[in-house]
């Protein structure tokens, strides 16, 4: 396909949960965005093809098994996603990436309304530089519903609620990445029971750790906070078999010694120097 929109066949917590996430939109707005997300229809996979062809010039034919990358830096590919008006059709996997905060609005509009009522893998990248999710994170739970398999995130600024929101969303899934991100970890994020169920086999840190994001080399207190917060749940332990730690500041041996002592010794570990 032309372009970038392509296809192809010891710190301890209070005792209570961090609260639920809603303070940047009132839970009456939130309901009323969901009811008009629920009349929206999916357009037909020959409609997406049509609406490509028409603002690019190319000829695609997409399905339900296209690989399918939105990067919104490039003109063509934001004028396709403004120009939905019904939800894309299902897709194998979607990327969104290039996103700037002058566009922050319609890729939050695109997560609420527009996208796929299912989707195997979703990853979504923000482009320089690094900026909160907060914008965001109401369409992330919207999205966080309909993917199936993986949810990777890169290049954002993820605060102890959203970082909580996030593993709860993604629970279910096979594999959560949050690559290139700094996150919040000055405590231990508490889970709590809110795990129950975690079926997460991998888990994607790449980057969290590099000198450009938590600098874990000279703060290793905030990688076992996260390690400590998770495996207080028994399912998500008896789950995780892969760890990605790509540049996180870290040998392998300082990792498995974390690891190991929460209990999650049986975790592979990849990327580590």
């Amino acid at each position: 396909m032309g372009g970038c929109l392509s296809s192809s066949s010891k710190k301890e917590r209070s005792k209570q949960p961090i609260r639920p996430i809603g303070d940047s939109k009132s839970k009456k707005a939130q309901k009323k965005s969901r009811k008009k997300a629920s009349k929206i229809p999916a357009m037909a996979h020959s409609d997406l093809t049509a609406l490509y062809k028409e603002i690019t010039g190319f000829q695609t034919q997409f399905n339900d098994q296209s690989q399918v990358w939105l990067v919104l830096n490039k003109a063509k590919d934001f004028e396709v996603m403004q120009a939905m008006s019904k939800k894309m059709p299902d897709v194998k996997e979607l990327d969104v990436q290039g996103i700037s905060e002058e566009k922050n609005e319609q890729v939050q509009s695109f997560l609420e309304l527009y996208f796929p009522n299912t989707v195997g893998s979703f990853e979504f990248h923000y482009g320089s530089p690094l900026t909160s999710i907060t914008p965001f994170m109401e369409g992330m739970e919207v999205a966080s519903k309909k993917v199936t398999t993986k949810m990777r995130i890169y290049n954002f600024e993820i605060g102890e609620q959203e970082l909580f929101d996030l593993f709860i969303w993604n629970k279910s899934k096979d594999w959560i990445g949050l690559r290139e991100c700094t996150l919040s970890l000055s405590e231990i994020p508490n889970f709590k029971s809110s795990l129950k169920g975690s079926t997460l086999r991998i888990l994607d840190l790449s980057e969290c750790g590099s000198s450009s994001h938590g600098d874990w080399s000279k703060n290793p207190q905030e990688f076992e906070n996260l390690v400590e917060g998770l495996a207080i749940s028994e399912d998500f332990k008896a789950n995780l078999q892969e760890l990605w730690m790509t540049n996180c500041g870290f040998s392998e041996t300082q990792i498995y010694q974390v690891l190991k002592k929460h209990g999650l010794q049986h975790v592979n570990i990849y990327g580590a120097r």
